[in-house]
């Protein structure tokens, strides 16, 4: 929990430092250079600080993409930055699959491993799912929503790049459970990987179906408040 908390509190601490960083020049190679230097440099630093890096990196990047993207960048900036980073994501999530690939090679299955994987992916849809509802019960008082918007959310929520890279950055723990060596690690990784193959080959395969349905059901909201 501190090193999570952590995480978000330095990351934004991190994204406003570079967002007068960004904001304080016109300069289109200076301004790529310095959001090139929040995921390293700033990842980096994470590791001295102890904090969660992947957090703080989410944090940085929602600021510096949603609140710097319209103050700190001129349009051509904009552009070529948008072409670099859509560059670079598609590069480094392709790498990332394929280093959680090659780990899950030398893993040694078990029968447990795959009650785990199965165990995974409804616990994970579960939580997302009281998480989602939860929100909507407040805001429900303020406006209505379409009945189909917490199974989108809930449904909608792939998981990948992240979900990967946090699962590989968790150190190796070893558990003695009935005389077993069980390493922490290596099922945090088996459960991670099982998550976001379903998230990416069923759900992600099945929520534009749902997406138009709740658009025929919104019309049909639009047109009876008219």
């Amino acid at each position: 929990m501190q090193e999570a908390l952590g995480g978000i509190i330095y990351g934004f601490a991190l994204g406003l430092l570079f967002h007068y960083l960004i904001s304080s020049t016109d300069d289109h190679s200076m301004e790529l250079l310095l959001t090139i230097g929040v995921p390293t440099a700033g990842y980096a630093f994470a590791e001295v600080l102890h904090v969660s890096g992947p957090l703080a990196m989410v944090v940085s990047g929602i600021m510096i993409g949603n609140w710097t993207r319209f103050i700190g960048f001129s349009k051509v900036s904009e552009e070529h930055l948008d072409h670099f980073w859509e560059l670079v994501d598609e590069f480094l999530n392709g790498v990332l699959f394929l280093l959680i690939g090659m780990s899950m090679l030398l893993f040694d299955f078990h029968e447990e491993d795959f009650i785990l994987m199965a165990f995974a992916i409804p616990l994970v849809l579960a939580a997302r799912y009281l998480s989602v509802a939860l929100s909507y019960v407040g805001f429900k008082r303020y406006r209505a929503y379409n009945s189909w918007s917490t199974k989108i959310l809930t449904w909608g929520g792939l998981r990948g790049g992240l979900a990967l890279a946090m699962a590989l950055s968790i150190p190796s723990g070893i558990w003695v459970i009935q005389d077993k060596l069980i390493d922490v690690k290596e099922i945090v990784l088996v459960m991670t990987y099982a998550v976001v193959v379903f998230s990416i080959l069923v759900q992600g395969s099945t929520i534009t179906p749902m997406i138009e349905k709740a658009k025929i059901e919104q019309k049909e909201i639009d047109a009876s408040d008219s």
